[in-house]
């Protein structure tokens, strides 16, 4: 049988994401009051209900105001890529560590400013040229019952390194892997299309559910082997909520993350600059 990849799919055009971000911001307004019951959620579908094309809200919590942010940062991040140096290799990198788990119910105590602070400490020694993306948080939890669920905030980057296959050894040293977290420093070589810039800022959040026996083929042999994996599956109501309430304390920026460079934001548009 034959495995289709997310990855190797066309991505929707922009208007297509636009619309359903509209739809969503509007099943939101309905809900919030509905489910929510408390002041923080009518305030924040009144906030949905206000944002307008010609005056958006702001809030990393509106789907309209962080679907036009992710088309406009892949853009950036697209743009600064182009202009690599010829020994460079471009690389995405996905970062989860242990440290900024947490509980259901206590999403509300992370600090995405300390997150980044301490990551750009980590990485800073490292032979990164430079580097950007954003702030994602998923919920985590195991199909037998592992572990008791939690949210995890990681950071997903695209950059440029003169030599990957130090960085990735060095990558395996500062970021050991755990019981929760197998892999907590994911790093592949960018080899083109839109969908791995849009991946910095994403819209959308999810329940990742793990399972220990996934069938895979092992691409050299076209063996069978048993390992771990993830499925994605929509987040409950209370989950919901908290992360939605949560994001709306935040501005779109304060999910941005860099190394070595800047964002620089020009009405509804960004730009990425080397850090002088």
């Amino acid at each position: 049988m034959r495995r289709w990849h997310r990855h190797l799919l066309p991505v929707p055009p922009f208007r297509v994401r636009q619309r359903k971000a509209r739809r969503m911001a509007r099943q939101l307004i309905l809900w919030l009051p509905k489910k929510g019951k408390t002041a923080a959620a009518i305030v924040l579908a009144a906030k949905l209900q206000g944002c307008r094309q010609s005056d958006r809200c702001g809030s990393a919590a509106c789907p309209v105001c962080a679907t036009a942010a992710q088309e406009n940062y892949a853009k950036a991040l697209r743009a600064m890529i182009s202009t690599k140096p010829s020994d460079g290799t471009v690389f995405t990198l996905t970062l989860v560590t242990e440290a900024e788990m947490k509980a259901v119910g206590d999403l509300s105590s992370y600090d995405p400013l300390n997150h980044k602070r301490r990551l750009r400490r980590q990485l800073a020694e490292l032979g990164i040229s430079w580097a950007a993306g954003g702030v994602d948080i998923s919920l985590n939890e195991h199909q037998q019952q592992r572990y008791v669920p939690f949210w995890m905030p990681h950071v997903y980057l695209m950059g440029v390194t003169t030599d990957i296959e130090a960085l990735r050894k060095q990558l395996r040293g500062l970021f050991p892997a755990t019981d929760r977290i197998p892999r907590p420093a994911l790093l592949n070589v960018f080899k083109g299309g839109r969908r791995a810039s849009l991946y910095a800022l994403k819209p959308d959040f999810n329940r990742r559910v793990g399972k220990d026996d996934d069938v895979r083929t092992v691409r050299r042999t076209g063996a069978l082997r048993l390992c771990r994996a993830t499925s994605k599956q929509r987040l409950r109501s209370a989950e919901r909520l908290e992360l939605r309430l949560f994001l709306d304390g935040l501005t779109i920026p304060a999910r941005f993350i860099t190394l070595r460079c800047q964002v620089h934001q020009c009405q509804q548009s960004y730009s990425i600059r080397l850090a002088p």
